[in-house]
């Protein structure tokens, strides 16, 4: 796992306990977000790094603003390392309550396909198996040739220290260019979904689990007529901080671990880490 991630994760915590003795503030209603997930698989042996910088605005009470980039870094036993820019992902995400304690929330976005590897003639095609490498957790952000107009909601349940979280998204990707080379096909549409339990032990620290799956709807050619390959299903476990400051008003580092349980990834040995720090203004 690369280094720099981590050091950025401390100094952000850093520059929040620092903050500590400041005269409070007003919230801006702005977010930042950085998260690094490694995926480690075999056959062959492979290791990938996906690394994410998110910002969110608030411009109501529950509408909000989001913008994503991204960059995958690739090792694949036998080839050099290899490394790629991701579609950047603009959205809009609407939140309300619906009934007493259970709010829902909608989710809008695209990806813009401009990252790196796309198109007939790639300088390095090698950058685009690494962006395709990618796509195992990262989606269509990390499909270059490919453009994603997806919408998805989720539902939360907060009772006591417990919550419970429902979400998906649907995802109709499709090609723009890259014709020759990309072998994800002309359309991809699949969902990505979860079922989400977490119970916070203190209001800083909160433990939680997921089932994850992502189910292709459609048969691209990568799927090879195998009904076991439509589908991919994760076990995730993971705990979180909320650490309130009076300048940064909230710091939220996360950390979770997820691997593959069905095949065919659980065959490969499909598993990874993510960390990710949010700070709040």
């Amino acid at each position: 796992m690369s280094s720099v991630p981590p050091l950025i994760f401390i100094a952000l915590l850093g520059a929040a306990v620092a903050a500590g003795d400041e005269a409070p503030r007003q919230p801006v209603g702005v977010s930042v977000s950085l998260g690094r997930a490694t995926i480690w698989q075999r056959a062959p042996a492979q290791d990938t790094g996906l690394t994410i910088l998110g910002v969110s605005c608030d411009l109501k009470g529950t509408l909000a603003v989001f913008a994503l980039f991204g960059l995958v870094d690739n090792r694949t036993e036998g080839e050099a390392r290899a490394w790629g820019v991701a579609n950047p992902s603009l959205g809009m995400t609407l939140e309300m309550p619906v009934a007493r304690r259970l709010d829902l929330g909608l989710i809008f976005g695209s990806t813009v396909p401009v990252g790196s590897g796309g198109g007939d003639f790639p300088s390095r095609p090698i950058v685009l198996r690494a962006m395709l490498s990618g796509t195992d957790w990262g989606g269509p952000m990390f499909g270059p040739n490919h453009i994603d107009v997806y919408e998805g909601l989720r539902l939360t349940s907060s009772e006591g220290g417990f919550t419970f979280r429902f979400r998906s998204t649907l995802h109709p990707a499709v090609r723009v260019r890259g014709k020759k080379t990309d072998s994800l096909g002309p359309r991809v549409i699949f969902t990505s979904s979860g079922l989400l339990a977490a119970y916070a032990v203190t209001p800083q620290l909160s433990f939680f689990t997921e089932l994850a799956e992502t189910r292709f709807l459609n048969h691209p050619p990568f799927l090879q007529d195998d009904p076991s390959l439509a589908t991919d299903r994760y076990a995730v476990a993971g705990l979180g901080l909320d650490l309130e400051r009076r300048r940064l008003t909230h710091v939220k580092p996360s950390l979770l671990y997820a691997r593959a349980v069905d095949a065919p990834k659980n065959r490969r040995h499909f598993h990874l880490i993510e960390m990710n720090v949010r700070v709040s203004f």
